[in-house]
């Protein structure tokens, strides 16, 4: 009941930070990693703690001839993980032996290639995903509540469930728009398989609540139905 007496806050609120994620995807914009767009990427790894800080192997990269824009992520508490645009054997070898001799503890983990097709047809799929997991969601709640007719349509739930996915996806989604944006953070496969999780989270909660409006106007037909949502 305490969310139905103050629900004008709790909707400011929401609609604040859906219209703040919002604006940090216009402003900050997507920044997709070589797993939709293609490229190259190189774990690195030292043996020991002499791992050097991410500022330092950056301007030792910068300082190779011709050397690619690269982006890089630290992977645990000895390894870096370095992704540039696709490059040719002959550049990758020439790459690992530069940090090598700037860095004699250094070892090349292993190497991942992925072409530009192969990148647009894992986004294309990512966003398929989304849009059938979302579609199958709407059909499902209008189906399992079809004799749930007052005072709500049973097609409703569904609008609204996906209201209420929107709403857990969009915010979640800005804050690592602009945290990308701000710490380097590129969107990759694992973004697309968190967004996956909160929507089975965020629908599974959802079914919940609605399962209990739908027990409690079962049990008081002729009751309030702000009220019976509030219980």
């Amino acid at each position: 009941m305490y969310i139905i007496k103050h629900k004008k806050i709790f909707i400011i609120v929401s609609v604040f930070l859906t219209l703040a994620a919002i604006l940090s995807m216009v402003i900050f914009g997507f920044k997709p990693g070589i797993d939709f767009k293609g490229g190259t990427s190189i774990e690195v790894s030292w043996q020991d703690s002499s791992r050097p800080e991410v500022e330092l192997l950056n301007t030792t990269l910068k300082s190779l001839p011709d050397a690619p824009e690269i982006l890089i992520q630290p992977l645990g508490s000895n390894s870096f993980v370095l992704k540039m645009h696709e490059i040719n054997p002959a550049q990758r070898e020439g790459l690992s032996s530069f940090i090598s001799s700037s860095y004699p503890g250094m070892s090349v983990v292993g190497y991942t290639t992925i072409g530009p097709s192969v990148g647009k047809e894992l986004a294309r799929k990512s966003i398929m995903s989304i849009i059938l997991v979302s579609l199958g969601i709407v059909i499902f709640i209008a189906i399992a509540f079809r004799k749930v007719s007052y005072p709500v349509k049973s097609w409703k739930y569904g609008i609204v469930a996906i209201g209420t996915l929107l709403h857990d996806v969009i915010i979640p989604t800005g804050i690592f728009v602009a945290l990308s944006h701000f710490y380097n953070i590129e969107i990759d496969t694992l973004f697309v398989v968190s967004i996956l999780t909160i929507l089975g989270l965020s629908v599974s909660d959802t079914i919940v609540v609605f399962d209990r409006i739908r027990e409690n106007l079962r049990s008081k037909n002729n009751g309030n139905f702000e009220e019976t949502v509030g219980k």
